[in-house]
């Protein structure tokens, strides 16, 4: 296993499409914050108010980066049958997925983490926490991400491998992004429930990351925005099972699809 994800990693850093998207990442990740701090002045542009109203954009960016890195990962290798040599030559069919979906899920959580947290504290170096939202309420938000993030990353491992087509999982996750975005907002306003934590992971995103309940709040003689809700503990609990046990259904249900197909 250590070869195939060793293989994995040599030719990301050789490939120049993990290098374009990366690209992409930074200029989208440079031009949004740049836009949102335009004429704000310095009270304004703390760290926890950066973490309040990056949400979206975070969203966005960590949905791109999860589908490309993972279909470049687990994907890369059928179009020219390396994953055929691979198994002709011993490799044990554990070590071929679970070596790849390894590398997906660590490459995933890194670029993500760069991505959302170097602007995070670049502000907070440099203007300090503030007070939009507390520290352990924002250390919450940012740990509980990594759960949907990690059960999103496996169900596009399983998609890859039942494709074995790129371009199809790009297509299928972009239409199933849309439906994550649109069926969780609509159920919401006709119920409370959770239900949708276990179902949609947009859904475990947008609860986590985008705080819903935020106004005006005065601090050394300064209006500032405060976050005025906090990360429930049901909310909390739903996005931990969720997150774990979707992980594993759709690691076990992708090497299941693997482990009885021909690669031909």
């Amino acid at each position: 296993m250590f070869n195939v994800m060793k293989a994995q990693i040599y030719q990301l850093l050789r490939n120049r499409g993990t290098y374009i998207i990366l690209t992409i990442a930074l200029i989208f990740t440079f031009c949004v914050n740049f836009a949102d701090i335009s004429g704000k002045n310095e009270t304004e542009l703390v760290g926890s108010y950066v973490l309040a109203n990056s949400g979206s954009t975070n969203i966005v960016i960590i949905s791109v980066l999860l589908v490309a890195f993972t279909a470049m990962v687990c994907g890369g290798d059928m179009g020219d049958r390396t994953i055929n040599y691979e198994l002709l030559a011993g490799t044990k069919r554990s070590d071929v997925y679970f070596g790849r979906a390894i590398v997906s899920l660590a490459v995933n959580i890194l670029f993500s983490a760069v991505f959302t947290l170097l602007p995070l504290l670049y502000f907070t170096l440099r203007y300090g926490w503030g007070h939009t939202m507390t520290v352990n309420d924002g250390l919450a938000r940012i740990t509980l991400t990594l759960l949907p993030m990690i059960r999103m990353t496996s169900f596009y491992i399983m998609l890859t491998f039942l494709l074995r087509n790129n371009f199809a999982v790009y297509a299928i996750s972009y239409i199933l992004s849309m439906v994550e975005m649109l069926v969780p907002a609509f159920i919401s306003e006709l119920f409370d429930t959770t239900a949708t934590l276990y179902i949609f992971s947009m859904d475990c995103f947008d609860r986590i990351m985008v705080p819903k309940n935020a106004g005006l709040g005065f601090f050394d003689d300064e209006d500032i925005m405060v976050v005025k809700d906090v990360i429930d503990s049901s909310i909390a609990y739903s996005i931990i099972i969720s997150g774990i046990v979707g992980t594993a259904v759709f690691l076990l249900l992708g090497y299941a699809v693997f482990r009885r197909r021909d690669m031909n």
